[in-house]
C-alpha cells in the first residue's frame, strides 16, 4: 500500500496506468488485485491524482472468498484516503482467451462495483493485465478493447519514464522488497553480543551510582545528540563500538522517543544510520533502529515497506507497542499526509 505525495506523473490512458503500477507500489505485483484511489485536484486545475494504491493477493478463482463485506476494508482505505474515484486492475497471468468471457473476472469486477457504490466511490474501471497485454472488463466496444486485448507497452511507456526519471524505483517483486530489510546474516550479527552486553553493564553500574535524576537526563541528552550527529553524517561504516553504543542508547525509550519526534518533523532523516543499525545488529536490538526506519517509509508513503518493517519489529521483539501503532497506520490506511506530527513520544 501507497499513499503520499509523488512525484507528478501524467498517465494519459488505462495501459499507461498500468505500467505505474510497479513504481506506485515499489515492485512489480504478480497475482494480485490492485486498486488506485483518484481524487480532483484542491483547486480543480489539474486531473484527477492518485491518492493511496492498495494490494492484495489476488485469489484462485478471483471471486473465491470475495464479497462485499471482504472487499469492506479496501473501500475504508480509499475512503480514508479521501478517494473520490479508483481504478482496479487485476495482475494475472492465468487469463485464457478474452478475460470479458470469464464468469469469474466478470463477478469479480462486479462485486467491486458493488463494494465501491457502498463507500461512496466512483469505478472508473476494471482492467486485467497479464505480463504482456491489457484488456478493460468495463468496455465492449472491439474497435477500443479488442477481444485479444492490447499490447502492454513495457519498458517503453511514457509514464514509467517519468516514474524512473524522478527517482522512483520498482523491485522484480514482493519479496525483492522485503530483502532490503534483510541485512546480515545471525552469525555475523552475534559477534556483537559481548560488546552489547558490557555495555549494558557499565550502563546500568552508570545508572546505580547516580544520586539524582540529573545525570541520566544530561546522558540521554548526550546519546540523542550523537545519534542526530551521526544521522546527519554522509554514508561510512560504523566501527563495532559505533554500532553498540548507538544500539544500547536506543533501547532507552526516551531516546527512542526523541529520535521519533525528529523524524517525524522533518529535522533529521532515519535512511542511512537506521538501516545500517537494523541490518547488523543482533535482535532485540535492531527492533528500534528498524521501527524507526519503518515510521519513515510510512511518512514517505511506503506504507508496504513501513508495513514489513513492522512485522520484523515484532518479530525481534513481541509487542513493541511503537510497531504496532506502525502496523495499524499502515493496514488501516491512515494518509500520513493528514496525520498530525508527533506531539510526544511514546515508550514501549
Amino acid at each position: 500500500m501507497t499513499s503520499c505525495a509523488l512525484p507528478r506523473i501524467r498517465v494519459g490512458d488505462p495501459g499507461e496506468l498500468i505500467e505505474t503500477i510497479p513504481y506506485l507500489l515499489g515492485f512489480h505485483p504478480r497475482e494480485s488485485l490492485v486498486l488506485i484511489g483518484l481524487a480532483d485536484a484542491a483547486d480543480g486545475s489539474e486531473p484527477q491524482q492518485v491518492q493511496v494504491t492498495v494490494r492484495l493477493d489476488l485469489p484462485e478463482p478471483p471471486t473465491a472468498g470475495l464479497d462485499v463485506g471482504a472487499l469492506r476494508p479496501l473501500s475504508d482505505v480509499l475512503r480514508r484516503a479521501d478517494s473520490q474515484a479508483m481504478a482496479a486492475v487485476l495482475v494475472t497471468d492465468s487469463v485464457r482467451g478474452d478475460p470479458r468471457e470469464s464468469g469469474e473476472l466478470l463477478a469479480c469486477r462486479d462485486l467491486l462495483s458493488l463494494a465501491m457504490a457502498e463507500a461512496g466511490i466512483d469505478v472508473l474501471d476494471v482492467l486485467v493485465a497479464t505480463e504482456r497485454r491489457w484488456w478493460s472488463l468495463c468496455c465492449q466496444q472491439l474497435d477500443c478493447c479488442p477481444g485479444a486485448g492490447r499490447e502492454r507497452r513495457l519498458g517503453s511507456s511514457a509514464a514509467a519514464a517519468q516514474a524512473t526519471f524522478a527517482g522512483l524505483v520498482a523491485l522484480p517483486d514482493r519479496q525483492a522488497m522485503a530483502a532490503t530489510l534483510a541485512g546480515r546474516d545471525a552469525e555475523q550479527r552475534s559477534r556483537l553480543r559481548p560488546l552489547l552486553a558490557e555495555a549494558e553493564r557499565s550502563q546500568a553500574r552508570r545508572s546505580q551510582a547516580d544520586a539524582t535524576p540529573e545525570p541520566a537526563a544530561d546522558r540521554r541528552w548526550a546519546q540523542v545528540s550523537a545519534l542526530l550527529a551521526a544521522m546527519a553524517q554522509p554514508l561510512a561504516e560504523l566501527t563495532s563500538e559505533q554500532l553498540v553504543a548507538h544500539a544500547v542508547a536506543l533501547t532507552d525509550p526516551a531516546v527512542r522517543d526523541a529520535l521519533w519526534l525528529a523524524i517525524d518533523e522533518g529535522s533529521a532523516s532515519a535512511g542511512r544510520l537506521m538501516t545500517e543499525l537494523h541490518t547488523r545488529l543482533p535482535p532485540p536490538y535492531d527492533a528500534a533502529p528498524l521501527f524507526l526506519f519503518g515510521w519513515s517509509q510510512w511518512r514517505a508513503g511506503n506504507a508496504t515497506l513501513a508495513m514489513m518493517a513492522a512485522e520484523r519489529v515484532l518479530e525481534s521483539q513481541p509487542g513493541y507497542s511503537a510497531a504496532l501503532l506502525l502496523a495499524t497506520a499502515a493496514q488501516r490506511g491512515l494518509d500520513p499526509r493528514t496525520v498530525p506530527a508527533l506531539r510526544q513520544g511514546r515508550s514501549s
